[in-house]
């Protein structure tokens, strides 16, 4: 069957007439079939809010034509899953909604009380299976590969294997050395450079004093005449 113009179909018959059950029906029957769990879970969608929101006015009107469709509907679901199972765990999350939905399918149906007529629990459980066997499975990428050493660490004349393999429960101590660094040449205590000159301009300048005082007294002592002279004046 050519799922595709069904699909088509069922569209210019929303067009046309809107949204019934019996249209709702072949829709998601056509849109498993084209494009698996997500074409499923928009036929659901719409059936689930057709019949929350417009169970009383919804065509076809008759409750047993009604629970004839839905029941036809699961009937199929079921056999597309068996046909088509959905094995791999990247379709989890559609399954996941396909639960919801179905969920929510069952619980309008209970208060209709069609639940069990309807053998809505069939789909559901097959759904729960597909889940937990993919839960299940272990994610790729998962599984631990084992440790590869580097070529050193295997090597037994490496000496830090050797070091471990004699002391397996010590530990590490890690001792820091410290060597007392000697000052730079320009911080070591000595006179500083600009003093030497500074300390010979002393000196020169005391030889200088020492030479001149002596001199000075001997040219300006008066001769003996002058004394002489002095001394009479006084007397």
């Amino acid at each position: 069957m050519d799922w595709r113009y069904v699909e088509t179909l069922c569209l210019r018959l929303y067009e046309h007439n809107g949204v019934e059950l019996q249209t709702a029906f072949w829709y998601t029957i056509a849109r498993m079939h084209t494009t698996g769990l997500s074409g499923l879970n928009e036929g659901l969608a719409l059936i689930a809010a057709l019949t929350r929101h417009h169970w009383s006015v919804m065509w076809p009107l008759n409750t047993h034509s009604r629970l004839e469709i839905i029941t036809g509907l699961f009937n199929r679901l079921q056999k597309t899953l068996r046909a088509m199972p959905p094995d791999d765990r990247d379709n989890l999350p559609q399954l996941y909604q396909t639960e919801t939905f179905l969920k929510a399918l069952s619980d309008i149906l209970a208060r209709h009380e069609l639940k069990q007529s309807s053998k809505v629990a069939l789909p559901e459980a097959m759904v729960k299976g597909y889940i937990t066997r993919q839960e299940n499975q272990p994610v790729q990428g998962e599984v631990s590969s084992p440790v590869t050493l580097p070529a050193q660490a295997l090597r037994s004349d490496a000496p830090d294997v050797q070091e471990y393999q004699t002391l397996p429960h010590s530990r590490l101590v890690y001792v820091v050395s410290e060597t007392k660094a000697e000052p730079p040449p320009s911080l070591q205590k000595s006179p500083p450079t600009f003093l030497k000159p500074f300390v010979a301009g002393v000196c020169a300048a005391l030889l200088a004093v020492s030479v001149a005082i002596p001199g000075w007294q001997f040219l300006t002592q008066p001769s003996p005449e002058e004394q002489h002279f002095t001394w009479g004046e006084w007397l």
